[in-house]
């Protein structure tokens, strides 16, 4: 399926994520597109299960799209969704999740219960994003796999999450915080890998400041920065 009709799809699935918006097909759309959307739809509001997973690898299977693409747009559309209720969070309530592979390979960082500690080497962009992260209040964790963020959740309990992860990991991640009623921000990476995978670190930052207007009232360095802590 060619790169024209997906970005047609951002377009259409935007205007079908507006209540009030009438659905119109853009021309040389497939006719396959309605039911892409409507599926699609359905999955945004289907109780969270690992099963809605399986069903974005059929629906991709089916029509003949690159599965990573379709969780792209699925994750896209929850952070829509979600992005609302997300700025309303004060950074000090909030965690950011990076995965462990964005690391370079000579990183020193050592293993804790809740992730590597990163001892600011600079041989990595991860120093530069959890300073700013902590400046602003947020609660940084470099993981070493998707298995260890129910912990941190259950341990830590933050109202709202930033993830950076491959798009599976993301859609499985999106689900267990909407699980638990947490608003997210799924940041996918650019390239996969074990390790030096690449993100967009400018929309990294972005996403770690908003809110900034609505929460202006706020200062890091007002109270404490990492008020919640582990029970």
């Amino acid at each position: 399926m060619s790169h024209s009709f997906l970005g047609e799809m951002h377009l259409l699935i935007g205007s079908a994520l507006n209540p009030v918006s009438s659905f119109k097909p853009l021309s040389g759309v497939m006719s396959n597109s309605r039911l892409i959307i409507q599926a699609l739809r359905k999955l945004l509001s289907a109780k969270p299960s690992p099963i809605i997973l399986r069903n974005l690898e059929l629906l991709a299977h089916r029509m003949g799209i690159d599965e990573r693409e379709l969780m792209k747009i699925y994750v896209d559309m929850k952070n829509s969704l979600h992005k609302n209720d997300f700025i309303k969070v004060a950074y000090n309530k909030r965690a950011l999740l990076l995965p462990q592979c964005l690391r370079n390979r000579e990183c020193k960082a050592e293993m804790t219960a809740f992730g590597y500690k990163c001892t600011n080497c600079g041989k990595c962009r991860i120093h530069e994003v959890k300073k700013l992260a902590e400046s602003l209040g947020y609660k940084v964790f470099i993981l070493p796999g998707g298995s260890m963020v129910e912990k941190i959740i259950n341990a830590y309990k933050p109202s709202a999450v930033i993830g950076v992860a491959c798009l599976r990991e993301l859609v499985l991640g999106s689900m267990l915080c909407e699980k638990k009623g947490i608003p997210t921000q799924g940041i996918p990476l650019i390239k996969d890998g074990c390790f030096e995978t690449e993100v967009d670190w400018k929309l990294v930052k972005r996403t770690l400041l908003l809110g900034k207007e609505s929460l202006k009232g706020y200062s890091s360095s007002s109270g404490d920065n990492n008020s919640y802590e582990k029970s």
